[in-house]
């Protein structure tokens, strides 16, 4: 499983996020630092996908 790091998104950005990866950020930053990390963005999440896409 590969992953892209993001280095720049703007608040209107859409982004494709793996459920794995939501999972994981919960995991390893606790819910809200997740929402943190993700509020504001168009998110979809899908199966199969290991990578965010800005």
């Amino acid at each position: 499983m590969s992953m892209v790091a993001i280095t720049r998104l703007e608040p209107s950005d859409h982004i494709t996020v793996d459920r794995a990866v939501v999972s994981g950020l919960i995991r390893r930053h606790g819910a809200a630092m997740a929402e943190d990390i993700l509020m504001g963005h168009v998110v979809e999440l899908t199966d199969g996908v290991s990578a965010i896409d800005g």
